[in-house]
């Protein structure tokens, strides 16, 4: 597998929740089993739709471009976002919160798989 299949699966993934998010948050809330009623859960759906669209699209353009010192840190700062994202998701899970499904292991394994063509295989 190479980077740009990996930023073609991120933006993939930030698209289709995104755009759940910005056009049905209450559909997607209920979805991950959390509460969705009230404007500021609906606000909130739309403002992590607009974030995951950004992920996505900045996902989208590093996957056409070519390997570049700024194509290396988006890698390093989609590291950062996924392993920050694995604790966020992994701790309810401890606790017996709020899960968020799958979204735990999809933070795992693409955390993993930037991390990989970030440090061990950095010239692809």
């Amino acid at each position: 597998m190479k980077l740009k299949h990996v930023f073609y699966l991120q933006a993939f993934f930030g698209f289709l929740p995104g755009l759940g998010f910005l056009f049905a948050p209450a559909v997607l809330w209920n979805a991950w089993g959390t509460p969705s009623e009230g404007a500021v859960m609906d606000l909130a759906g739309r403002n992590t739709g607009v974030f995951l669209l950004t992920v996505g699209l900045i996902a989208l353009f590093a996957a056409q471009s070519d390997d570049s010192p700024l194509r290396r840190n988006i890698t390093l700062a989609y590291v950062v976002l996924h392993g920050v994202g694995f604790v966020i998701y992994t701790l309810p899970l401890l606790t017996g919160g709020v899960s968020f499904g799958s979204a735990w292991i999809l933070s795992l394994i693409f955390a993993l798989a930037f991390a990989y063509f970030r440090f061990v295989k950095s010239n692809e």
